[in-house]
């Protein structure tokens, strides 16, 4: 009798939430653990959630998370995802940072490094490449402290001032909004590179990037929602709105007219650490699959990611304005009259900030909620930056599963 059975309510439905879903259908299927009566609560139309695309009226698509899918360590990931999409598109990454303040050569696109940056060291001018260098060094000759009181502390102890000065610090605050100082250091492990000083010229093999043979990320997940019993989800349907402090993002979307330069083809997505230029990555988002623009022989398309403050005041007209001219004085367009059309979209929840006290907090509300057998996982359930990417999210959704019926401790 389904009114006897024990009730699941998952709020929302992105990565995490297909993650809880999928191991709770494969323990139901092994008669683990007895039929359950399952509901998902999203407030939109579909699933995704931040991993969602919106196609905008002039036929571009723009992915929410600006996602791709490398390697991951999570096989039920992968597993998942091939199930739902077979063909997949393989691109060659190519990922730099705009040095421009550092390099000044007259063509823009002159000042580009392979990212990340702190590897990048020898195309540095020989004074400012011999100062970091020596800093890098100096590291070896200084005991290294037990723990760092802040992401400060951790970034100027490993990658040295002159570093720190020129990238670490003005690109991570155009990012979280938020002073190094205010950050604390346990989310850098997989997000921020250490630098090998002795390998500094070399550059290891990354694995390639794949994206699915269909329009963006969100058309991923809603085939990946697709393979469940549709009564399990309830769409439309908002539980309640969660007020926190988090930062906001801002996205602008371009649809350019071809031609588009070589230096353009090529690139993935470049880093900008100067605060004249308002966003802080630019992804060549029409590299990822022709199927993200309306006609890719008459169009490509970039996506800019802006950081922006709690509470503060936009104007997307000016957002807008300056965004183009950062493209074009960046190289990554030529002019204003390649603009074909734009798009604009305001993330409430863009990046959970790693506070000096998140682990503290995170283990009153956990121990205040799990009392109740509410379990809060997710980018934003669970606020960990550095466990927050799709595979790790879905990863997150199965485990918290095992954890709550098979009494399984997680790992993320």
């Amino acid at each position: 009798m389904s009114d006897l059975r024990k009730r699941v309510i998952i709020i929302g439905a992105g990565p995490t939430a297909i993650g809880s879903l999928a191991r709770l259908c494969e323990l139901m299927d092994e008669n683990t653990i007895e039929p359950l009566d399952i509901t998902i609560f999203e407030r939109s139309s579909h699933p995704g959630g931040l991993a969602s695309t919106v196609t905008d009226s002039y036929g571009f698509s723009w992915d929410l998370g600006v996602h791709i899918t490398g390697a991951t360590r999570y096989p039920a990931f992968l597993k998942t995802l091939q199930a739902a999409v077979p063909e997949w598109h393989c691109i060659e990454r190519c990922v730099k940072a705009d040095m421009t303040h550092v390099i000044h050569a007259s063509n823009p696109q002159d000042n580009y490094v392979p990212y990340p940056v702190q590897s990048s060291v020898p195309y540095f001018p020989d004074e400012i490449k011999q100062k970091c260098l020596m800093e890098l060094n100096a590291r070896f000759s200084t005991e290294q402290p037990k723990e760092f009181a802040n992401f400060d502390e951790f970034s100027l102890y490993f990658f040295g001032k002159t570093l720190q000065d020129l990238f670490i610090r003005p690109y991570n605050q155009k990012v979280w909004t938020v002073p190094l100082e205010e950050m604390n250091c346990k989310w850098v492990k997989g997000r921020v590179p250490k630098v090998d000083v002795e390998s500094i010229h070399e550059r290891s093999t990354l694995s390639l990037p794949e994206l699915p043979d269909c329009i963006g990320m969100g058309e991923l997940w809603r085939r990946v929602a697709a393979k469940f019993p549709q009564h399990y989800f309830s769409f439309n349907s908002e539980v309640t709105k969660i007020d926190t402090e988090t930062k906001q993002v801002a996205l602008i979307g371009v649809g350019l007219h071809q031609p588009q330069s070589f230096f353009a083809q090529e690139l993935s997505w470049a880093y900008f650490p100067q605060p004249e230029i308002i966003f802080y990555r630019c992804t060549v988002i029409s590299n990822f699959s022709p199927l993200l623009v309306p006609d890719p022989t008459k169009y490509w398309s970039v996506l800019c990611e802006i950081g922006l403050e709690k509470n503060e005041n936009i104007d997307s007209n000016e957002l807008i304005e300056k965004t183009v001219k950062g493209l074009i004085k960046t190289g990554v367009i030529d002019s204003k009259e390649q603009v074909y059309s734009v798009w604009t979209k305001e993330l409430d929840y863009g990046y959970p900030i790693p506070s000096i006290n998140r682990e503290t907090e995170l283990q009153k509300a956990n121990n205040i909620l799990e009392k109740h057998n509410i379990y809060s996982r997710g980018r934003f359930g669970g606020w960990r930056y550095e466990t927050s990417n799709q595979d790790c999210s879905f990863e997150s959704g199965r485990q918290v599963i095992d954890k709550v019926f098979l009494n399984i401790p997680e790992t993320l």
